[in-house]
């Protein structure tokens, strides 16, 4: 007749053997960067070193002013990303009929927002 271990003591065995192959990997990663940093040259601290690469061009630095007119976009890509991910989500609970009104009434209004963002674009 075969012993049988409990269920409890195999996951525990399991759970141990995971973390005894994780502290492993970790230790033998960081060996390998202190020796790569042992044995990498040393180089010393020039000007050079402290500019910004621009194709090895030295450019006059000046302060960027980045532009917002792209911020429409941002707000169609979020409005309707999340309408996606809402009905990806509601798939998941296809089938509990109490979720469908408060899917309709969230993408009912996505709809309104786009339309009015479109419509007020047009003036």
């Amino acid at each position: 007749m075969a012993c049988k271990t409990p269920i409890i003591l195999v996951a525990l065995a399991a759970l141990a053997e995971l973390a005894l192959a994780f502290i492993v990997v970790i230790l033998c990663s960081l060996l390998i960067y202190v020796i790569g940093w042992l044995l990498a040259p040393k180089s010393g601290k020039s000007e050079e070193k402290k500019l910004p690469y621009a194709c090895g061009e030295r450019t006059i630095l000046r302060k960027i002013n980045p532009g917002v007119n792209l911020y429409k976009f941002l707000i169609y890509f979020a409005m309707l990303d999340s309408s996606v991910l809402m009905v990806a989500f509601a798939a998941i609970h296809a089938f509990a009929t109490e979720i469908l009104p408060y899917l309709a009434l969230y993408l009912v209004m996505v709809l309104l927002a786009v339309l009015l963002i479109f419509e007020g674009r047009k003036k």
